[in-house]
């Protein structure tokens, strides 16, 4: 089953190759396949290699700078928490938002702006604006520079202040953004007294543009930053131009980021986060040269195994082209002289040539068989055509010598010779039945005896199922007259025993006598046709041999047993013709 397999996907790959190419071009295109595809995997193989550490290096630069960005922006908000923690825990800040009567411009008072003023200037970071204000419940309090009524504080932040007062809450306040206008965020924790009332909100508002410069470290090109804030889940982006951080950074996520590898770091303190994209493009234009120095390396390769291919496949094919050169220069001398010199070699170019020598030497056995067996049956239609030349006056003259000498043994044997004649012409047909061709070899062992005076018995014994087979004509006969002239010496112990039977698809007729028998040479010598001195009447066994095996096939002809002094025995094997025409030598065929 495995084998069949083996031999259809041979047969289809086969049936892919142009039968126009030559045995050189498949080797070529054979090699060239062959080696493509392990070339193709290295190549396949170090493009995913480069590209990977390519990848790794530039994300792992993006994620050294977004980390040291996430570190520096984590430092700030601890910063700005210490502020609020510094007004927050001061006993004459609390005393002035906790007084319950409203309190005049006196020195508390201007005391406590005081320090709030220090407290703002110390902490001021430079380059950068940021506002520090306190929302106060109590409205007894004096506003200020610093202090305003909690109602001034934008709802939105309020809400969220006075929700979660015990949490510090950085949020951005996109509602005050608008394009060209500074964008802020905010930092805001809520005050609160012994019985855990709010009596305060402490606020620190800062521009956007710090959050930015915490980020300062390069990015590669493309790179879109975006900054999280968990609690409000929002994201802006860090690099867009101002007033256009919220609305760049929900188009971009709106968009999708198919185009963009992730990179983020979280901010600890708050728990925010900041992703860096990074365009894939960037990490494109970055590998073309070492892709182009890759391509070329590779191109390069293809052409060497090009190259080697095509040399291989010359001094492949270049003995099959030597080989078919010898072959055209020997046909003529192999057709010639049979001692044409042998190939050398044990490869299979020499195996094909002695192959092919092997051929040439049997079609020319053949030939030369052929030939002479259209020569004899030349000779043997010109002796038919002889032996029909006027019959009649043959038998006329018989049957003259019958009436005129009136003796009943020679009338006997003249109606023996005149019926064994026509039998043996048979109107020129080479076919006739079993049965005539064993009358024909009675008549002549009836005649024999007459020629002899001989007193040897003779036994004839046929299947009634083979009586009608066709055979070739004089078959049996010679092998009936070797017997009689060679093997039986004519005396009244003597016999020829003629048997017939059916064997399969075969008629089998055995020509059996007791006489002096023979040796194995002798019989080699008759079976192959170099014992010439034992034909008769142009008939030998070896011909006999070769006009079955003409007929029937090479399964067919003769077996002779034989033992010196004992006696022979000598086999006829004919293939099993029944007479379609039911009699009648008209309907049939010659051999």
């Amino acid at each position: 089953m495995r084998q069949n397999l083996t031999d259809r996907w041979l047969h289809r790959l086969q049936k892919l190759w142009p039968r126009r190419y030559t045995y050189r071009k498949k080797l070529i295109l054979t090699f060239t396949l062959a080696s493509l595809l392990p070339v193709s995997c290295f190549y396949a193989y170090f493009s995913h290699m480069i590209f990977s550490d390519s990848l790794d290096e530039v994300l792992t630069e993006a994620a050294s700078a977004l980390t040291s960005g996430a570190a520096a922006l984590d430092g700030v908000y601890n910063g700005y928490t210490q502020r609020l923690d510094i007004i927050r825990q001061d006993y004459q800040i609390q005393t002035l938002l906790l007084s319950r009567e409203r309190i005049r411009m006196s020195t508390a008072v201007f005391d406590t702006y005081y320090k709030l003023s220090s407290i703002y200037n110390a902490l001021r970071e430079e380059g950068h604006s940021w506002q520090m204000t306190v929302y106060s419940m109590n409205k007894n309090v004096l506003t200020g520079a610093f202090i305003e009524y909690i109602e001034e504080m934008r709802p939105n932040i309020r809400e969220l202040a006075l929700a979660r007062p015990d949490k510090y809450l950085w949020v951005y306040d996109g509602g005050q953004a608008s394009p060209g206008m500074t964008e802020n965020v905010y930092l805001f924790k809520g005050v609160t007294s012994m019985g855990s009332e709010v009596y305060a909100v402490e606020q620190i508002r800062i521009g956007l543009g710090r959050l930015r410069d915490c980020f300062s470290a390069e990015f590669p090109a493309g790179t879109r930053l975006l900054y999280f804030f968990t609690e409000e889940n929002t994201a802006v982006d860090l690099f867009a131009g101002r007033g256009y951080a919220k609305l760049e950074a929900a188009r971009f996520l709106e968009g999708g980021t198919e185009d963009y590898y992730p990179v983020t770091a979280e901010v600890f303190s708050n728990g925010d986060r900041a992703a860096a994209y990074v365009p894939k493009s960037y990490v494109r234009a970055r590998l073309a040269n070492s892709m182009l120095l890759l391509t070329l390396g590779y191109a390069g390769v293809l052409v060497m195994f090009s190259l080697f291919t095509a040399l291989m496949s010359r001094l492949l094919s270049q003995r099959l082209y030597k080989l078919i050169l010898e072959m055209n220069q020997d046909i003529p001398n192999l057709l010639e002289n049979e001692q044409s010199f042998m190939p050398e070699g044990t490869d299979e170019f020499a195996e094909i040539n002695r192959r092919f020598r092997d051929l040439v030497m049997d079609i020319k056995a053949r030939c030369i068989e052929m030939n002479r067996m259209k020569a004899e049956n030349q000779a043997l239609e010109l002796e038919l055509l002889q032996s029909m030349i006027n019959p009649h006056f043959l038998y006329n003259t018989l049957d003259g010598i019958k009436w005129t000498y009136r003796d009943e043994r020679l009338s006997k044997v003249i109606d023996r010779l005149t019926r064994y004649y026509r039998i043996a012409l048979n109107r020129g047909n080479t076919v006739l039945r079993v049965s005539e061709e064993i009358e024909m070899a009675r008549l002549y062992l009836e005649i024999q005896k007459f020629a002899y005076e001989s007193e040897f018995e003779y036994f004839i014994d046929l299947e009634d199922e083979i009586k009608n087979c066709l055979m070739l004509k004089n078959t049996v006969q010679p092998v009936v007259e070797n017997a009689f002239l060679h093997g039986i010496k004519r005396r009244p112990q003597d016999w020829i025993k003629i048997t017939g039977r059916r064997d399969g698809e075969a008629v089998a007729l055995a020509v059996e006598d007791n006489g002096t028998g023979m040796d194995s040479a002798k019989t080699a010598s008759l079976l192959d046709g170099t014992c010439e001195s034992i034909k008769s009447g142009g008939y030998g066994l070896y011909n006999v041999i070769r006009r079955i095996r003409l007929r029937d096939g090479q399964g067919y002809g003769l077996t002779i047993e034989s033992e010196k002094g004992r006696g022979t025995k000598v086999t006829v094997r004919l293939k099993y013709t029944a007479d379609a025409g039911g009699g009648g030598v008209q309907n049939r065929g010659s051999a």
